[in-house]
Order: structure tokens, then sequence, then C-alpha cells
């Protein structure tokens, strides 16, 4: 024993100051949890104090702490930290909008330091011991300790406490959802079969849960139990919450009746499906669901309206977030071959809505808020083109590449492709925007669909624009010093004409068109090829080799 205390005194060897503590008959849980060895001890599953902690009136203390918490508003402090370990915990304290992905760790000695001035008696029920108390509670909970969360599942109550900031009508304080969510969703996963069985035992659980989505770390949550479909004991999790319409549920939450907090999470949230469902394997009944006639109708009607064929579109915030996953549904069904005989009935279902959508897609493309302003680092910028319009080009160019000829066949009727490049040689340095509008192009020459071809290369003027922006930059350069932004993409466009041209002489054959085809010779064979020169030129003159790479290292 006093070798032992020789150790200790030299820091050799470390002991726990938690089992003097359990030593006592009269210790209480409070004084456990004040002590800064308590969740490293129960981490390291310390059977004494577990069996401490697990008892019934004890765990149900634990959860009353982050459940029942109260701050005053005029005692609030800064939010709760931001907790996720990597595949365990969801965020303790995630950002108004909605996030995935991890954020800092709260380690041990973050949580002792928190007690530092909560463990007197004096601080025994203020507003800063109750915080700490619900964060100690918290991480106990979240901990990697198969004991504490087998005991939380025997006392189904417990779950429903935690499980409560959803179900009750008025919603939850802030430190509350934070916290109860980040616990749900890392003992969630540990429990599979009990987790599914208690949510089916729950009255309207996934319903609740969509109607939470805005708060932080709820989405979290939904995906927590979406993604255990990918173990073996969670299979037919999916079906399940298809099975309660989870899809329609965050659709809705898209309509005119929710706040723009609640659109923006419900969309990301059906953004996260979509491209859950296009990455995982055991995605089927989420495939189903989201290919489903009755879905693809719902979301299309709730972001362009019921009059979305005669140009009318729904709201703008509805739009702006709802695109997002419409356009990734749409991208999931883009073809490298060309499909020249299914006919409008025959698409996929999103496919076929868009298409219906075309009138109004092109109307909002031309409609801006008058008098509005941007200032960007090129000056300023009236109306700019907007987070909607981009996003709604971004869904006419993943429409294209489904590449069917119906498809093609609608889009050049629509005009909408003119309306696109009117947007792309106006705003000459939305970088974005012009990606968008390249692989439009790109895609365009590369397709057998001729009239689609035809219709940007003439209907749109697309060579006397070239040409025309290729003039006005010459004179930005001279002015200002800066080449515009969709120079380089310009270039490649401008490559692909060529190539058309050569293999097809014919198309602008007529008189109408003879000083067009002399100016664009005189390009190609100029700026372009002189272009093309530089671009095709190694930088530093040759490819690097090992000697060359290693050169300074052997200096």
């Amino acid at each position: 024993r006093d070798d032992m205390s020789v150790l200790q005194a030299s820091g050799g060897l470390g002991f726990s100051s938690i089992e003097p503590l359990l030593d006592k008959p009269d210790v209480t849980l409070r004084e456990l949890m004040l002590d800064e060895d308590f969740l490293q001890e129960c981490k390291s599953n310390n059977k004494r104090l577990l069996d401490f902690v697990t008892k019934p009136e004890n765990l149900d203390t634990v959860v009353s702490q982050v459940t029942d918490v109260v701050i005053p508003p005029e005692a609030a402090g800064p939010a709760p930290p931001e907790t996720a370990a990597s595949g365990s915990t969801a965020d303790a304290a995630a950002p108004a909008t909605p996030t995935t992905g991890a954020t800092t760790n709260v380690t041990t000695t973050n949580v002792a330091t928190t007690t530092a001035n909560a463990a007197s008696p004096a601080a025994a029920d203020t507003p800063a011991s109750r915080v700490m108390s619900a964060l100690l509670s918290c991480e106990l909970l979240c901990c990697d300790c198969p004991v504490v969360t087998a005991a939380l599942y025997r006392q189904q109550t417990l779950l429903e406490k935690l499980f409560r900031f959803v179900t009750q009508e008025e919603p939850p304080a802030p430190i509350v959802t934070c916290y109860c969510a980040k616990i749900l969703h890392a003992v969630f996963p540990k429990k599979i079969a009990d987790t599914v069985s208690f949510l089916k035992k729950t009255p309207n659980a996934v319903p609740c849960l969509v109607r939470r989505l805005e708060l932080p770390g709820v989405e979290d949550l939904l995906m927590r139990l979406v993604s255990c479909e990918e173990l073996p004991e969670g299979r037919g999790i999916l079906s399940w919450l298809c099975a309660m319409n989870t899809l329609p549920e965050l659709v809705n939450k898209l309509g005119s009746g929710s706040t723009d907090e609640m659109k923006e999470a419900a969309a990301h949230a059906l953004y996260e499906l979509v491209s859950f469902a296009r990455t995982s394997a055991a995605a089927d009944a989420l495939i189903a669901a989201l290919q489903n006639d009755n879905f693809a109708s719902l979301l299309i009607h709730t972001l362009f309206g019921s009059d979305s064929a005669s140009g009318d579109a729904g709201n703008d915030v509805t739009l702006t977030h709802g695109l997002s996953p419409a356009t990734s549904l749409v991208r999931s069904e883009a073809n490298a071959a060309y499909e020249a005989t299914k006919g409008q009935d025959e698409l996929p279902s999103f496919v076929r809505e868009v298409l219906r959508c075309l009138p109004a897609i092109k109307a909002r493309l031309i409609s801006t808020e008058k008098g509005t302003v941007a200032q960007t680092s090129a000056g300023s910028l009236s109306p700019p083109l907007g987070t909607l319009r981009l996003r709604l080009v971004e869904l006419v160019v993943a429409a294209a590449k489904t590449n069917y000829k119906c498809v093609l066949d609608r889009i050049v009727e629509s005009d909408v492709v003119l309306t696109i490049l009117d947007l792309f040689f106006q705003y000459f340095w939305n970088t974005l925007l012009h990606q968008a509008v390249q692989e439009l192009i790109l895609f365009a020459f590369a397709t057998p669909h001729t009239e689609l071809k035809t219709h940007i290369l003439i209907a749109g003027n697309l060579m006397q624009r070239i040409l025309d922006a290729e003039a006005g930059n010459k004179t930005d350069v001279k002015t200002s010093g800066f080449s515009r932004g969709y120079l380089g993409m310009l270039t490649k466009i401008g490559v692909a004409v060529c190539s058309f041209l050569s293999a097809t002489p014919n198309v602008l054959s007529d008189e109408k068109y003879a000083n067009l085809n002399k100016d664009w010779r005189e390009y190609a064979d100029t700026v372009l090829a002189q272009r093309r020169l530089i671009e095709s030129e190694l930088l530093g003159g040759q490819k690097p080799t090992t000697r060359t790479l290693f050169f300074a290292h052997d200096l």
C-alpha cells in the first residue's frame, strides 16, 4: 500500500478519486458526478460506479437532469458545446441551419473544468450548475458503455422522457433539444431492434420527428435511423419509415404553412434521403418510394403549384430549397446512351413531371425582383442572378442529360435553352452558372439529337454571341486588365462548335450566314487556334520526372 502511495505521489501511477467516494455509505449521485474522474471511470467500465449509476432511481435522475433542465432567459449563456463523436453521437448544439457531419469533441477534461465553479454547496441549484449537470448526464448517456445503454432500454419510461422533446406540443428549450437529440443519436444504433420496437409503440413517432425537424439535431437523428438499414440487425427500418409516409410528410413541410427554417430543414432531409438511396446498396424500399408516381407529383406540385403548365410557380423559398432534392432525383435518371424510342408516358415519373413544368421554369428564369442590387467583388449587380434561377438552370441541365429524345424535343419546343443562354452571356462572372451552361451545350453537341444542336446554334445565335463576347472581352481587358469569367468556357464551347461544323458543313450553308461563317473561320483560325495551342503546351516545357521532383531535396 505504501509502495502504491509513493508511485501515486511521484506521478508514476494514477489512482481514481472515485473509489474513496464509493466507500462512503451516504455518497450521492451529485458528489460522484462532480468528481473529475467520473466520466473517465464510467467509460472504463468501473463496475462499482456503474452499478450505482444504473440503479433505477439514479438513472431516472440522470435522465431528468437533461429533460427537465430549465434556465431563466436572463441567465442563459452561450449555446451548449457541440459534440459529435464519429459514428456514435450527434451534434449537441447544432447550428440553426441543418447540418450533418462532425463537429468539435467535448473531452472529459473540458467537462471537469466546467465543474470547477459548480462543486460548492452554494452552487447546488444555479443556472450554471443545472447546465453542468445536464452536460455531465448527456456525456454519461452517450458514452460507449453497454451497461448504461442496457439499463436505459430496460426502463422504457426513460426513453419516453428523452423522446418527449419531439412528441410534446410546446417547443422544448434549445438545450433540451440539443442534449436529447445527441443522446438518442448515440443510443439508437446500439439497440436497433429495441429502438424500432420503441418507435413503433410511440404514437405518431415519425410525424413528430418531422414536425420538429428544424430543431438542432433532429434531422441528424432521422438520418441516423435511416443509416441503420445498412446494418444486418437494422434491415426493415426503411420499409417501416416509408410505410409511415415519411417522404410525403417531408414534402408537406415545404408548403406555404411552414416557416422558412422548416422548409430548409425538410428540403435538406429529402436531399440526404435521395443521396442515401443513390449510394447505398440497402435502400431498395427507399428507391421504390422515391420513384413512386404519387410522390413525384406531390413534390413537383408543391414546388411549382397546380398551374405550373401555364407558367405559374410556387413560393420562392419553397422552390429555392426544394429544387435540390428534385434535381438530385432527375440526375439519378441520367443516361449515357441516347434513347429515341420511348414516349413521354414511358419516362421516369420525375422526368415526366419536370417536362410539365418547363413553362413555369422558363417564366421563373425570366422574372427578376426590380430594384434588387447585389454588391460583388466585380462591382454592383442589378438584378443578381440569385440561387433560385441557378438551381432552375441545373434542373433543366439534369433533365436534358437523361438523353431521351422526347425530353430533348420538349426542351427545344419550350425555348428554355434560349433563356439560359441569355443568362450565360448576361452574368459573365457567375462561375456556377457558366459551368452548368457549358455542361448543357457540350452535352448537346455530343448527343445525336440534331434539333437541339441547331436550336442552340441558330435560334440561340451562339456563334455570333461568342464573337460579340470575345470583342467585349478585348475592351474589358484594355480598360480593367481582366478577362471576363466565362472566357475559358467559351473556348471549350467554341471547340465543340468547330467540331460540329466540320462534321455537318451544310448546317449554315444559306447565303444569309455568309458573313457569320467568314467571321467565325477567322476567329477559329486565329484567336481560338492560338488559345488552344497555348493550353496544349506543358507548363515548364516538359513533364516532371523523378529526378526533377526530388531535385530540391538533393540540393
